[in-house]
């Protein structure tokens, strides 16, 4: 089965809906080069699954994925209510998160003694309304 075929099979079952791709790409950070956070898609319901694809990562390398329990509208109204506590995901190898698309989440920059690329997949699923 192809990967992302499996991917949405998994993704479909864990949320109990049929879900479609809507997107899919890859992302790469290096030590000092840290995402923003972000929702994926506010509003409407969706999901995102996160790949992380480095076949070998030691947890001091860091790197993880912080999922804070806020929306969009936390980051656009400049507050941090909400937004003081995070869940961190470890990028450990191969591992698959699963998200609500609405919900605030950043990617993390690898500490300097990592010296190569912390590799992710992302796919982006819309709820089938059909």
């Amino acid at each position: 089965m192809h990967l992302t075929a499996l991917v949405l099979k998994l993704a479909s079952s864990a949320v109990g809906k049929e879900l479609v791709l809507q997107r899919v790409y890859a992302n790469g950070h290096t030590f000092g080069q840290g995402g923003s956070m972000h929702v994926d898609e506010d509003g409407i319901e969706n999901y995102a699954a996160i790949y992380y694809a480095n076949l070998h990562w030691l947890p001091q390398w860091l790197g993880h994925t912080h999922y804070l329990p806020g929306t969009l509208s936390h980051l656009q109204n400049d507050t941090d209510q909400g937004l003081d506590m995070s869940v961190a995901v470890l990028p450990k190898a191969q591992r698959l998160c699963l998200h609500d698309g609405r919900q605030c989440h950043v990617g993390t920059p690898p500490h300097r003694s990592f010296t190569g690329l912390r590799v992710t997949l992302a796919w982006k699923f819309a709820v089938n309304k059909n």
